[in-house]
């Protein structure tokens, strides 16, 4: 069995907060993808049972009865960031 010592034990400790630190960055991403991308899928639908519009607002709109979508340019504006403590999504 092999001998370990105070100085492997730090090594290993170093390299495994290194590897969860990169997992919990990887997982911030992940999750503003995620959520970026559920934003843009439902701008124009009913999927999250938005408020309906009114009449008026409708019969002004291009994209008729289609809350949060007009010309697509909000949907097409969503990004996300992140780094290994926070993430963006906007």
């Amino acid at each position: 069995m092999a001998k370990r010592t105070l100085k492997s034990f730090a090594a290993f400790l170093t390299a495994s907060i290194a590897g969860i630190e990169e997992a919990k960055k990887h997982a911030l991403e992940k999750g503003a993808e995620i959520i970026a991308e559920e934003a843009k899928r439902v701008l124009g639908t009913k999927d999250y049972d938005w408020l309906p519009l009114a009449p008026l607002t409708i019969a002004g709109k291009a994209t008729g009865n289609s809350p949060g979508l007009e010309t697509g340019e909000m949907r097409d504006s969503v990004e996300y960031n992140a780094d290994s403590h926070e993430a963006y999504v906007g």
